[in-house]
């Protein structure tokens, strides 16, 4: 099978967005990238001969056409808040089994199960981009052919695809896989136990996103600080008291987990020390005055038969609301 019998469209021009579309390339697939917003981005469009600018309604102006070639795959990066809309413009304008993945923040798992049962016809897969895969910085898609320079040599495991144990691989997943096969880090795996894995990043950006975004952090570097300032000791209990309510609303909300507590916390600080200068996507949202992923966050203690006990979680999510609303902030 020819290298170039599968394409991709890549809907959500943000950091994510950008490696997947960088991968394909660099594996010689062919990939559509598309964006809402191409000015965001001077410095990384250059790199896409094919990006497409968009309307408001983010597949509208992809010409109906190009819907009919059953040998794509779609991989939908944009936000959260955007994941209903997109779903319910692009499903219907697509042939018998082709494949979507999802690759976005929060608990977004419901939102693409509503789909999958009205449109069983489509293969519709979540994944989920671990907690620590996080770029250097945006002026190096431009400047590295492999994308895994730009997430660090300590990733490995990058993107993971859901399925059920009943539920194989399709050939299009499984060509993109032995496109991978070459490479000694392979970008892309497949799970049956995804929602393990979607638990855990669901956990982590509850946590320091929650945290930095209520706060105004620009960094992570009070976490590590050891000036024994109140302001940062009190930083360093809340990312404790924030992680305990979050891994306890978790267990009641999807049952038991996997996971020891204490390990994921240790992967958690070990993971936001090696970003420790880098800024929170959250926080980067509420300073461009853009909407964020908070509804799906700590936002999830709204589901909660017992809000009373995470008193934290509600605090950082109203305050994510109330600047929300007072920036003025938009999608």
């Amino acid at each position: 099978m020819a290298m170039n019998s599968y394409s991709s469209v890549v809907i959500g021009a943000g950091a994510i967005g950008h490696v997947i579309a960088a991968r394909f390339r660099y594996l010689n697939i062919p990939v559509t990238l598309l964006t809402r917003h191409p000015k965001d981005h001077p410095s990384l469009i250059e790199a896409f001969d094919t990006e497409v600018s968009l309307s408001s309604s983010a597949v509208s102006t992809f010409g109906s056409s190009d819907y009919e070639d059953q040998n794509c795959m779609y991989w939908l990066t944009a936000p959260v808040y955007q994941l209903q809309g997109i779903l319910a413009d692009l499903l219907p304008r697509l042939p018998d089994n082709t494949v979507v993945v999802v690759m976005a923040n929060g608990a977004y798992i419901p939102i693409l199960s509503s789909f999958q049962s009205q449109f069983g016809h489509l293969v519709l897969r979540p994944g989920v981009v671990p907690f620590h895969s996080s770029p250097t910085s945006s002026s190096s898609y431009k400047a590295s052919a492999d994308p895994f320079v730009i997430w660090g040599e300590t990733q490995r495991e990058v993107f993971w695809l859901g399925g059920k144990k009943a539920d194989p691989p399709t050939l299009r997943e499984a060509f993109l896989f032995q496109a991978e096969a070459s490479h000694h880090k392979p970008f892309f795996r497949y799970s049956t136990s995804l929602d393990r894995i979607y638990m855990k990043k669901w956990l982590m950006n509850t946590t320091m996103n929650s945290i930095s975004g209520a706060y105004g952090l620009t960094d992570y570097n009070p976490f590590f600080a050891t000036d024994n300032q109140p302001h940062t000791l009190h930083l360093q209990k809340m990312l404790k008291d924030v992680f305990a309510e979050a891994y306890e609303l978790g267990k009641e909300l999807w049952g038991h987990w996997e996971d020891d507590k204490e390990d994921i916390f240790q992967l958690m600080t070990k993971t936001i020390a090696v970003f420790r200068n880098g800024e929170n996507s959250l926080h980067r949202h509420l300073r461009t005055k853009k909407l964020t992923e908070n509804d799906f966050l700590a936002g999830l203690v709204q589901q909660s038969q017992r809000p009373q006990d995470y008193p934290l979680l509600h605090r950082l999510y109203h305050t994510i609301k109330d600047k929300e609303r007072s920036l003025g902030c938009t999608a």
